[in-house]
């Protein structure tokens, strides 16, 4: 069992630290895995759980390229931003009239 005070030894956090201690979880936007219940057709209930959808993504973190874990709605939202070339080379096809 770990020591109510930390230990004495705490070290300032990191990024890396942080991502590592929430595991499941987001540290962006705070969720955490979900927990329920499966019910079979003869009414069995046992205990699940329901993960965060994490993918690893390329971002800009402190203004350095980092490989980090995100969940996807933070992705779609645009919490982060993802590192790699810019959109510019992309430019939308103009109709010619």
């Amino acid at each position: 069992m770990r020591p109510a005070s930390g230990g004495g030894n705490a070290a300032p956090e990191t990024a890396k630290d942080l991502e590592l201690s929430h595991g499941t979880g987001m540290r962006y936007c705070g969720k955490g895995p979900q927990f329920g219940n499966n019910i079979s057709h003869a009414h069995n209930v046992t205990r699940r759980r329901w993960n965060v959808n994490l993918q690893a993504v390329k971002a800009l973190v402190n203004g350095a390229s980092k490989r980090i874990r995100v969940c996807t709605s933070c992705i779609k939202t645009g919490k982060i931003t993802k590192a790699g070339p810019t959109m510019a080379k992309a430019a939308p096809a103009v109709a010619k009239a």
